[in-house]
């Protein structure tokens, strides 16, 4: 799947079979990736280099090259399969325990408040990202990935009557503001507050959209 300029191997049954050499490509980068995640989560994206990264998945820079053009390309992949797994993790959770009612919107605000705090997503996508990606493109991507699943979630209340009457978009934007600036807040906070006063604050202003 590829979400703009975000590269996320998934497999597809439509696809043509994969051969022995598409197999090894794909096993490569993926080794490629989970080596550079370890590496930016411990080192930090300035201080990490190539030869780390290649080093540490028992590949060569050629290899490397082969796969992605810089530190800045690997960085970026890696953003986006966190970034993956994140909304993953939540749809999971929606699936299994959906009762189509802001009970939905709270469980998800609280599920994705907790899963932001690991430290590998903490520290890639909410420390080193900004920096890495620069804000615009950092933010970019973001929506890419979350406003879809936001905007699904509104537009079960909006059927239902259970949201303010408003522009589903720009609710869905509001939303991931909201959401994206209580986890820096958190991942920035340095002890300042907790997690529970986070998601009372942020959970209070998501249920001021509520239609009364």
């Amino acid at each position: 799947m590829y979400v703009k300029d975000c590269p996320v191997i998934q497999s597809n049954q439509n696809e043509p079979a994969k051969t022995i050499r598409d197999e090894y490509a794909e096993r490569t980068r993926a080794e490629i990736l989970k080596s550079a995640r370890e590496v930016f989560a411990q080192t930090g994206f300035a201080a990490s280099s190539l030869q780390q990264i290649a080093k540490r998945a028992g590949v060569t820079r050629g290899a490397l090259y082969h796969h992605f053009k810089n530190k800045e390309d690997i960085f970026l992949a890696v953003f986006c399969l966190l970034q993956a797994e994140m909304i993953e993790k939540l749809g999971e959770g929606t699936a299994t325990q959906s009762k189509g009612d802001w009970t939905d919107m709270s469980a998800i605000l609280s599920a994705f408040l907790e899963n932001s705090q690991d430290e590998e997503y903490r520290q890639i996508v909410l420390i080193e990202g900004p920096g890495a990606l620069g804000w615009a493109q950092w933010r970019k991507v973001e929506e890419e990935y979350a406003l879809g699943f936001i905007g699904d979630l509104i537009d079960g209340l909006q059927e239902k009557g259970q949201i303010i009457a408003a522009n589903r978009d720009a609710l869905a934007t509001m939303v991931l503001g909201l959401t994206i600036e209580s986890s820096l807040a958190l991942a920035m906070n340095n002890g300042a507050y907790k997690a529970a006063d986070i998601h009372q604050i942020a959970e209070r202003m998501v249920f001021s959209l509520r239609n009364e």
